[in-house]
């Protein structure tokens, strides 16, 4: 999980994404594939230490919580009900 943007990688990548502010690297973004790499925290870790030249990282993002017009949050899974 991205848990912090320093100086480096993800704010260079930041900076060039005027375009689409969504594209940007945001905390608590997940990195879940480094080059050809899947798996667990340790093997993505592993990974992103050992990764040179170019390379391509996929993350996902949460959705965002939601809230009421009152400001309060909303219990997110009444978005997930299906019928027949």
């Amino acid at each position: 999980m991205v848990t912090a943007i320093n100086e480096g990688l993800f704010a260079d990548w930041n900076e060039s994404q005027t375009e689409d502010p969504v594209a940007k690297v945001q905390v608590g973004d997940r990195i879940v594939r480094v080059g050809d790499t899947t798996g667990s925290a340790l093997e993505i870790l592993k990974a992103i230490q050992e990764v040179s030249g170019t390379f391509q990282l996929s993350l996902v993002r949460p959705a965002p919580e939601l809230f009421d017009d009152e400001g309060q949050k909303k219990d997110g899974s009444c978005h997930w009900r299906f019928s027949n």
